[in-house]
């Protein structure tokens, strides 16, 4: 296994574990029904982990680094309730302390935003499904010498639950921000990141 595949393979069994977790624990509650409004706007917060998996390459060399780091981030958002389905859309911005190093050479991140349209089908009367897939953006540095920001598509799955008629919702969900080649310094960049995250 090479370790451009291991925080893939982490993230992505943090996320199925917490999301098999919480549909064992709340499938079968029924909690009061939600008011007849089908609009509704939300604030949240959330943590979890970041797995990054980079690859530098100037033609001639080609480095692969991986990183793990965890996550907290807020967001803020709007779902319509229709019949069957509801159409959605967030903000969200994840602080995180991202960083890799080999020999004298790092790269790190501290931050992360996303702009996500979301579409779910409900499981029952206190669980959805949804998926999501918007775009993503972060600033990588390089040594303390040179930065570039890059815009990445994303694409995930959560499930969200109501708990217990509180009006709060908990959700554990994951994320797959797709990797695209950016130039720096005559060499090509490209991040794969993966997150898992419950809120």
């Amino acid at each position: 296994m090479t370790d451009l595949n291991k925080p893939l393979l982490f993230a992505c069994g943090l996320a199925l574990g917490v999301v098999m977790l919480l549909a064992a624990l709340f499938y079968n509650i029924t909690p009061a029904r939600a008011a007849e409004n089908p609009l509704g706007c939300f604030v949240g917060a959330s943590a979890g982990a970041n797995a990054t998996a980079s690859r530098i390459s100037d033609g001639n060399t080609q480095i692969d680094l991986g990183t793990n780091s965890p996550l907290v981030g807020a967001e803020v958002g709007c779902k319509l309730a229709m019949s069957g389905f509801s159409l959605g859309g967030l903000l969200r911005y994840d602080f995180l302390n991202a960083k890799t190093k080999i020999d004298t050479e790092s790269i790190k991140q501290n931050g992360r935003w996303m702009a996500l349209g979301t579409v779910g089908i409900p499981i029952n009367l206190a669980t959805s499904l949804y998926g999501l897939a918007g775009i993503s953006g972060t600033k990588f540095e390089f040594a303390d010498i040179a930065s570039k920001t890059t815009t990445n598509l994303v694409v995930g799955l959560g499930l969200s639950t109501a708990l217990w008629g509180t009006g709060l919702t908990g959700f554990a969900e994951y994320n797959a921000i797709l990797p695209r080649s950016v130039e720096f310094n005559g060499a090509s960049f490209k991040a794969a990141e993966h997150i898992a995250r419950v809120g």
